[in-house]
């Protein structure tokens, strides 16, 4: 800080904002580039320990199968999966799936190919986060088996259908529905006033599944991405 040369101002100080604000943007740039190696740092523990899972699994998936078709008197047989363990093997067939899923998730690389996978599994394989039979089970009526029967396989493909028809641009579509945060995407009241233009309205908690299936990358709203891969793209199951 330096004294003013106005005589008015004088009994104040000026303070160097310009240079307050570039120190604090150094200081988040350099979170920001120590979180991103600390991220990349947590992946790369998770992936090994996964591989390890991976390993771990096949070999006593070989040991189960080997040490059930091998009696002491005789020399092991050479047909393999003849007699098996079946708990023993469901456990191994569990760590197998589980393992290879951990390590697909926590995979350090970003090539395409694993990207679209870690999204198919954070869409469809959620199992931790997503069940939905928890919402038919916690239901003290059937409309909740309607709804899963029905508008959720039903009501999106017919909005889906409809955008189709009109032969709109999917990008000017969403730039004019997509106002509030384009950032996060489509909002549900936005995909919902997007849904009553085409002539079908969605209730909030059918909104809520809507969204957790259209929506990837942990974002609030549907991006223009996802929009326009779920028109121009296949069925999405919701």
């Amino acid at each position: 800080m330096s004294r003013p040369s106005n005589p008015f101002a004088q009994g104040f100080r000026r303070v160097d904002l310009e240079g307050g604000a570039q120190s604090v943007v150094s200081t988040v740039v350099a979170w920001k580039a120590q979180a991103t190696q600390m991220s990349m740092t947590m992946d790369i523990i998770f992936f090994t320990a996964a591989c390890c899972v991976v390993v771990a699994s096949v070999i006593s998936t070989i040991e189960v199968n080997i040490s059930t078709n091998t009696t002491p008197s005789r020399i092991p047989r050479q047909v393999f999966l003849t007699e098996i363990a079946p708990f023993d093997l469901v456990d191994c067939v569990y760590l197998l799936l589980f393992g290879t899923k951990m390590m697909l998730l926590d995979a350090p690389v970003r090539f395409k190919g694993i990207v679209e996978v870690q999204a198919f599994i954070i869409k469809y394989f959620a199992f931790l986060t997503r069940f939905t039979v928890m919402g038919v089970m916690k239901s003290r009526k059937l409309d909740r088996v309607r709804l899963f029967t029905s508008a959720h396989y039903v009501q999106p493909p017919q909005v889906r259908q409809q955008i189709r028809r009109q032969n709109a641009n999917t990008e000017q579509m969403f730039n004019s529905y997509a106002r509030s945060n384009y950032q996060e995407g489509m909002t549900a009241d936005e995909f919902n006033l997007l849904s009553q233009v085409a002539g079908i309205s969605f209730r909030n908690d059918e909104l809520t599944f809507v969204l957790n299936a259209l929506c990837n990358d942990g974002r609030l709203g549907i991006s223009q991405r996802d929009f326009c891969g779920w028109i121009n793209g296949p069925a999405v199951l919701l």
